[in-house]
């Protein structure tokens, strides 16, 4: 080792730093209520759907990793829809693009589905009843969602034997893709904060993959806000999220 250390303190203190943090993330940006999230709810939302009741914008997110010698392991983490092994992430933002720290999940097997995951998180628990939810095609969440009195906004899909969607269908279709494109910055910009998730992830660090990569996502929330449309001499985001009243 060149600075003679060696590589089990190393590993010692990477694992206390994440755990740290991630523990520090999870009280200093804790689950945003209704009344905090309108303090700073952005006029582009209003306009774009004539309401302030949008809260989330969900989406997931995977991470490459390396293959495990397991037959199990294998088949839980490997995706068939992108043809690798690696893990699943739900990841929420608000229409401001902050990510809290409740609204990352835990780390699950690429293989499941996004309906699955949300379900499994709990994620729509985190939500006020009269909340709305933008996610894409893939959720189909809305029976999970109305247990919990939140209503999911996604772009329509074709039905059978037509070729062309209704007018409101379509511009609902578009209204929303042109939202989502927040939470979409906020997964790139959240994996890119650490080198491990531009490769393969480790396989023998499985354990620190989650509070890794949520602490990616927190430290992503110092940027500037994502709102379409707002100017450059805006404030960090970090500046925009609300902190518990003490």
């Amino acid at each position: 080792m060149v600075f003679g250390v060696s590589d089990t303190l190393v590993s010692d203190v990477v694992h206390c730093f994440a755990t740290y943090l991630d523990m520090f993330f999870s009280k200093t940006m804790p689950n945003p209520t209704t009344k905090q999230l309108l303090r700073n709810y952005p006029s582009h939302f209003i306009d774009m759907f004539g309401n302030a009741r949008i809260q989330m914008l969900l989406d997931c997110t995977d991470q490459h990793t390396q293959d495990s010698s397991l037959r199990q392991v294998h088949s839980n983490i490997f995706s068939q829809y992108h043809a690798q092994t690696g893990a699943k992430f739900g990841v929420g933002c608000t229409p401001l693009g902050c990510v809290p720290h409740a609204w990352h999940t835990e780390a699950y097997g690429s293989s499941i589905s996004d309906d699955m995951l949300v379900n499994a998180s709990e994620m729509l628990a985190l939500l006020e009843a009269g909340a709305i939810v933008e996610t894409d095609k893939g959720f189909l969440i809305e029976n999970l969602a109305a247990k919990f009195g939140i209503q999911i906004y996604r772009p329509s899909t074709f039905r059978d034997n037509l070729k062309q969607q209704g007018r409101g269908n379509t511009e609902k279709t578009q209204t929303v893709g042109n939202t989502r494109i927040i939470i979409e910055q906020v997964n790139k910009e959240g994996k890119t904060e650490f080198r491990l998730f531009r490769g393969k992830f480790p396989i023998q660090m499985k354990d620190l993959l989650t509070p890794l990569m949520r602490n990616g996502f927190m430290m992503a929330n110092f940027r500037r806000p994502k709102i379409i449309g707002r100017s450059k001499s805006e404030p960090s985001l970090i500046s925009r999220i609300s902190f518990p009243e003490t």
